[in-house]
């Protein structure tokens, strides 16, 4: 597994990173767009110079391909079989151009289209998150874990695989936070407590979120709500309670993350 673009940098474009938005982010915005997410940003936006190649996260079949204005413009979907009935579906969305074809069987690493910014972007500020340096071009990555059902629904690229997905109603559409999927990620690389930033405390506090523990809308700092929202986190798995979000605490939550 590998992520769609090279060399990436997994934390925030302003701190000299590929993201500028993470999986999770910004609840109240999302849901004021009405359409079932109601805990957050439904994938990560990678944001790379406009035409920079990008690559498929895994073997896969192209299962879907569109181009919406209204959202993730020219897009791509791609169908992994993970065994055993299992199955993810890959978004890329927003892309200036598609070179692969529906139904495409496609190796990892392979050349599958082109960052771009088509379908609704934003370009500008917002008090959503900083400045994207490309002008509004960016890749929506996303994943939903599907699983074979004879009752269900088939792609048109892979028309003899019916499926359903699996925790639909779970507030992101299905969908589940691609980074702890892409090889070699570390989630929480330091302990954190009180006073500290950075991208890891936001993802902290996404986690934080969607799991009932933290109400808030502003990340990034590792402020007194975050500290109480880990001594909630603690209690809740039986580890220490200290607001400190060390080894233990990281440990537990990486578990959590990953993928049944």
């Amino acid at each position: 597994m590998r992520a769609p673009v090279n060399n990436f940098k997994p934390y925030y474009a302003h701190e000299g990173g590929d993201i500028t938005q993470l999986f999770g982010e910004n609840v109240e915005l999302y849901k004021t767009l009405n359409i079932g997410l109601t805990k957050g940003h439904n994938g990560i936006d990678i944001v790379r110079p406009w035409g920079e190649h990008l690559f498929a996260s895994t073997d896969a079949v192209v299962c879907e391909l569109k181009d919406n204005p209204d959202g993730y413009g020219k897009y791509i979907r791609l169908l992994e079989d993970c065994g055993g009935g299992k199955f993810r579906e890959w978004t890329y969305g927003h892309l200036s151009e598609i070179i692969v074809k529906l139904g495409q069987k496609v190796l990892e690493g392979q050349h599958v289209g082109n960052m771009g910014n088509t379908g609704f972007v934003v370009s500008g500020d917002t008090p959503y998150w900083k400045t994207n340096p490309y002008k509004g071009t960016h890749l929506h990555f996303g994943v939903r874990e599907l699983k074979a059902d004879n009752a269900g629904w088939a792609y048109m690229g892979a028309p003899t695989i019916k499926v359903n997905v699996v925790n639909y109603d779970n507030g992101s559409l299905g969908n589940i936070d691609p980074l702890p999927l892409l090889g070699g990620f570390n989630a929480f690389p330091r302990s954190l407590g009180i006073t500290m930033k950075g991208e890891d405390v936001s993802r902290l506090q996404v986690q934080l979120v969607i799991r009932g523990f933290l109400e808030t809308t502003d990340f990034g700092y590792f402020g007194p709500k975050t500290w109480m929202a880990v001594r909630r986190f603690q209690s809740a798995y039986l580890l220490p309670v200290t607001g400190y979000f060390g080894s233990m605490s990281r440990a537990k939550l990486a578990e959590l993350m990953k993928p049944k």
